[in-house]
C-alpha cells in the first residue's frame, strides 16, 4: 500500500500518520477531497482511519465537538481489528469522549485478550473515569513487575478506598520498590501515600 500513490488506504493512513503536524485547514480540504472516493471504495477500516484524522485536525483547530463527532463515527464504522479499536480508544480520550473511548478499548481488548497494551490503555481510561474496581479489574492478569501496571493498581485502590484494595495495593508497590532500585518518583510516591 505505501507504495501505491493513489490507493485510498494508504493516502488515508499517509494523512492519518501525519495528522499531527501538518497544518489542519489544508490537510482537511485534501482529506474531505478523499471522502467521494471514500463512500466508493472503502471499507469499514478506511472509514475509521478518515474520521480518526479528521478527528486529530478538528481538534487541532480548537472544534471539539466535532472531533468528538468523528470519533463517534469512527466507532460506528464496523471494525473489528484490535490495533484500529486502541487508536478509536486514544483518539477518543484526546476528543474527551471517554465513554466512546472506553468502549473502544473493551473490544480491542476482547478482541486480543493477551494484549498488555490494550489492557493498559482500557485501565488508563477507566481511572481517568474514576472507575478504580473497573481498572483493577482490568489490570488483575497483568504482570506486577510492570511499572505501569503497579501504578495503576495503587491509583485504583486509592480510588476505590476499601482496607482490603489498599493493603494489597501497598503491598505490591512494597514488593516492587525492594526489586527495583530505580523505581520512579511517582512509584515512591504513591507508596508513601498509601502508607501513611
Amino acid at each position: 500500500l505505501a507504495n501505491d500513490e493513489e490507493h485510498i488506504r494508504a493516502r488515508l493512513w499517509r494523512a492519518f500518520m501525519t495528522s499531527d503536524s501538518v497544518e489542519p485547514g489544508p490537510a482537511l480540504a485534501q482529506l474531505e477531497q478523499m471522502q467521494e472516493s471514500l463512500t466508493d471504495q472503502g471499507a469499514p477500516t478506511d472509514q475509521v482511519v478518515y474520521q480518526l484524522t479528521r478527528s486529530r485536525l478538528l481538534r487541532r483547530q480548537g472544534n471539539v465537538e466535532a472531533a468528538g463527532e468523528a470519533v463517534d463515527n469512527a466507532l460506528l464504522a464496523g471494525a473489528s481489528e484490535p490495533r484500529l479499536l486502541a487508536l478509536v480508544a486514544v483518539e477518543g480520550r484526546r476528543a474527551g469522549r471517554m465513554q466512546r473511548a472506553e468502549q473502544a478499548a473493551r473490544t480491542a481488548v476482547i478482541g486480543a485478550p493477551s494484549n498488555a497494551d490494550f489492557r493498559k490503555l482500557l485501565a488508563e481510561i477507566q481511572l481517568a473515569r474514576r472507575d478504580g474496581s473497573g481498572a483493577l479489574t482490568t489490570l488483575g492478569e497483568l504482570s506486577a513487575d510492570d511499572p505501569d501496571v503497579v501504578e495503576m493498581r495503587a491509583q485504583s485502590a486509592l480510588l476505590m478506598g476499601s482496607e482490603e484494595a489498599l493493603t494489597l495495593a501497598a503491598e505490591g508497590l512494597d514488593a516492587y520498590v525492594e526489586a527495583h532500585e530505580d523505581a520512579s518518583e511517582s512509584v515512591r510516591a504513591l507508596r508513601l501515600r498509601l502508607h501513611t
